[in-house]
């Protein structure tokens, strides 16, 4: 097909954008192709270059063995000659317009060849192979029309083995052809092929009666292209690959795709991602000694937002089916991948800087435990002798617990999943006071939960406080120590779901409540007075080597109130026995703790110990584990960059939700910066944007939602937004973000912290 005028706008400006904080470009590709960039958009998601797709709460497997089923898959085509073709491959990862780009020019220069892959942002079932040949030097078109004539371009599709997880019947083709489309479309007319089945395992019977259904659509992908003698300037080809659990709707959508031009196509997709950024971005200064991290900020927002659904969508989709350590495009099998399971990472490490960013993702991500896996939740509770609801340390599709058989202790003992969920539900409602959300799904989970530590914790009349004992499982985040008593981080965990349940019970005006603000109150906190310091768990000896933060974790996320000297010292007793080889996210807390008490020099070192060793180049993915050592761990670690991203928004950025203001505390320029920006920060259905530069920090308001008040030092101001939005300068000040009314919870109360 021709490119005409404007219409080429999108394919060109992939070449003409020139910003290297979100391209990230190279002439080889990993040794590693682990290391390849995943790619998704909420309902499937995909290695570049692998032979597995996954799709959004499809999973294989009986309890302990389930997975994410693996999907051939079909969009995974190369081009296979470039070597015979004679020239130059560049690789680049954009993830402004969440693209991958296969660039390839010959040493004739008559033609250039692009081939981008990506998951459409807006037809989220697609994912999309197009071709882009441009000929160049055509003043004439004779010349250029010599060289090219006769030059073949082979296609290779290697969608890999046919999958042990789903039970497809025979392929079938030419049964489905694409509608007209008036010549827009050179691929109208070529045979659609298909594959439905389903899952062969169901997870659980007792909430699962019938496997899953599984449908894969796909255009045909010929062997090679031919460039003959023509008068064109350029020719585009385009091959999509649907998925969905209903035929019907994988086939619709082949259709819709279909119906737009190749560019029309690429220009919706990077459309929705440009609407992405336009509405939340972290920025640098584009100075050279700014760039890494730059870049590792854009790399970690984009991964993270590649496993959340498209804010638009073609179809009705299916309900979110959680977010894994891995992310959407990986799972499988593989334990290093998690298998594609919800874990404590979800609402502890990615949950916050995914509110500021969206509290719509953030509300996607908490009905999945309000929903899906409830059920299995009230259960667990029961089995176990306890109240409420008890969410199981790894959950996929039921809600059950599906840790593998190897490691029951794990599953037994990290309780604290269920308070860490308690957590993420508080910051939720801090942020936007949905009262209706609270009503509808909110209370139907802090309740039950705070129902739960209530009957786990047990009265201690030695003392006169509340246990959480080993007798009954107790493990906290460090799980190099698995049968402890009063871990720190989990009975504040604890404590605080207790009181965040008394709070819901109060404004949901339940009639179930019970006084658990008494036993919040008089939880367990182990303290050593002599030293000063929060032992991480009775009978911890200072020197024992823990596996990742942990008791440092009550500083900050869990914000529970301590003098300074007190933290201070909590730093210094577990920073140098924290194992070098734990987890990436380990480290991104304890720059979050130093910036609170204004050690920024330590900060600094911690930031760059989360994710100069964890962050693989040239694509900027995520490694669990540092490279330091040989083995990765999980690849594509969301778990990672949500630290990381905590790090930046929380900690230099100096964000703090309670439910009664957002604080903005020291707010600072990360290392190296010269500028840092936060825009479109989401409180309260208002939005603001944070700059801070070195000798100030300004607050700007480009939308409100309610009406708003700011506390900057001993003044206080209604906030004016609009078209007549005036920026506020808090340099050197505490501030406050308030709402101005503060009627939403009527007479119920609920400490800050």
């Amino acid at each position: 097909m021709e490119i005409k005028g404007d219409s080429a706008s999108s394919h060109q400006n992939l070449h003409h954008n020139t910003d290297h904080q979100y391209i990230f470009e190279t002439i080889s590709l990993p040794e590693n192709m682990n290391f390849m960039p995943v790619l998704g958009n909420g309902h499937v998601g995909f290695q570049v270059m692998s032979d597995s797709v996954h799709l959004n709460g499809l999973y294989n497997g009986e309890k302990g063995l389930s997975h994410r089923a693996r999907i051939p898959n079909y969009a995974n085509i190369l081009i296979t000659n470039f070597a015979e073709l004679n020239g130059s491959v560049k690789y680049a990862m954009d993830v402004r317009s969440g693209i991958f780009r296969t660039s390839f020019s010959p040493k004739s220069a008559a033609y250039k060849l692009d081939h981008l892959i990506y998951a459409h942002r807006f037809y989220s079932r697609a994912i999309v192979n197009q071709l882009f040949i441009s000929l160049l030097n055509c003043t004439t078109g004779e010349n250029t029309a010599a060289e090219v004539d006769g030059v073949v371009i082979k296609i290779g599709q290697y969608p890999g083995n046919a999958t042990d997880d789903i039970e497809f019947a025979a392929s079938g083709s030419e049964g489905v052809q694409p509608r007209e489309t008036d010549g827009k479309n050179p691929t109208e007319g070529v045979p659609i092929r298909k594959i439905c089945g389903s899952t062969k395992t169901v997870e659980d019977p007792i909430y699962q009666q019938d496997p899953s259904n599984c449908c894969v659509l796909w255009n045909h992908v010929p062997e090679e292209i031919t460039l003959g003698t023509t008068r064109k300037t350029s020719m585009s080809f385009t091959f999509v690959m649907t998925v969905d659990e209903h035929f019907s709707v994988a086939e619709q959508e082949m259709m819709d795709v279909l119906a737009q031009t190749d560019l029309d196509l690429l220009d919706t997709h990077i459309r929705e991602w440009k609407h992405f950024w336009d509405d939340f971005a972290v920025e640098l200064d584009n100075s050279d000694d700014a760039l890494s991290l730059s870049r590792t900020i854009h790399a970690s927002i984009f991964y993270l937002a590649s496993s959340l659904p498209s804010p638009s969508v073609n179809q009705p989709r299916s309900a979110f089916g959680g977010l894994s350590p891995t992310g959407l495009g990986r799972g499988g099998s593989n334990l290093s991948d998690y298998e594609g399971h919800v874990f404590w990472d979800a609402e502890t490490w990615m949950h916050p800087p995914i509110l500021l960013m969206s509290p719509v993702w953030s509300a996607e991500m908490l009905h999945y435990r309000a929903t899906k896996a409830f059920p299995a939740a009230q259960d667990y509770a029961k089995e176990t002798g306890y109240s409420g609801i008890r969410f199981p340390w790894e959950s996929a599709f039921t809600g059950r617990e599906v840790t593998q058989p190897c490691c029951p202790l794990v599953a037994a003992n990290q309780q604290h999943v269920t308070a860490d969920i308690s957590h993420a539900l508080r910051l939720h409602l801090a942020a936007t006071r949905d009262i209706h959300w609270l009503k509808r799904e909110g209370c139907k989970l802090a309740i039950p939960i705070a129902q739960f530590w209530a009957s786990r914790a047990k009265f201690n009349g030695t003392t006169g406080k509340y246990d959480i004992r080993r007798n009954e499982d107790v493990m906290g985040p460090d799980e190099d120590h698995e049968d402890v008593d009063n871990n720190v981080y989990t009975n504040i965990a604890a404590k605080q779901a207790l009181q965040f349940g008394q709070f819901a019970a109060c404004v949901c005006d339940d009639s179930e409540q019970g006084n658990w603000t008494r036993i919040a109150d008089n939880m367990a906190i182990p303290y050593d007075s002599q030293l000063n310091y929060h032992p991480q768990f009775e009978g911890y000896r200072p020197g024992m080597q823990i596996k990742q933060a942990d008791a440092v974790l009550a500083g900050y996320p869990l914000q529970f109130p301590m003098p300074p000297a007190t933290r201070r010292n909590d730093l210094a007793m577990y920073e140098n026995v924290t194992r070098a080889t734990g987890p990436a996210m380990t480290w991104a807390m304890y720059a979050i703790n130093h910036l609170d008490l204004g050690a920024r020099d330590r900060a600094a070192d911690m930031l760059a110990r989360s994710y100069r060793h964890n962050v693989e180049l040239p694509f900027l993915v995520w490694r669990e584990l540092s490279a330091e050592r040989a083995d990765t761990g999980a690849v594509n670690f969301l778990t990672g960059a949500g630290g990381f991203l905590q790090a930046i928004m929380f900690g230099y950025a100096g964000i703090r939700i309670h439910l009664d203001r957002l604080v903005l505390q020291r707010p600072s320029l990360p290392p190296a910066a010269a500028h840092f920006r936060l825009r479109g920060i989401h409180f309260l259905r208002s939005r603001f944007t944070l700059t801070i530069a070195a000798q100030s920090v300004r607050v700007e308001f480009t939308e409100c939602g309610r009406d708003l008040t700011i506390v900057i030092g001993a003044s206080q101001q209604d906030v004016i937004c609009g078209a007549h939005s005036r920026v506020y300068d808090i340099t050197n000040q505490y501030a406050e973000i308030r709402p101005k009314s503060d009627s939403d919870f009527h007479s119920c109360h609920m400490s800050s912290h």
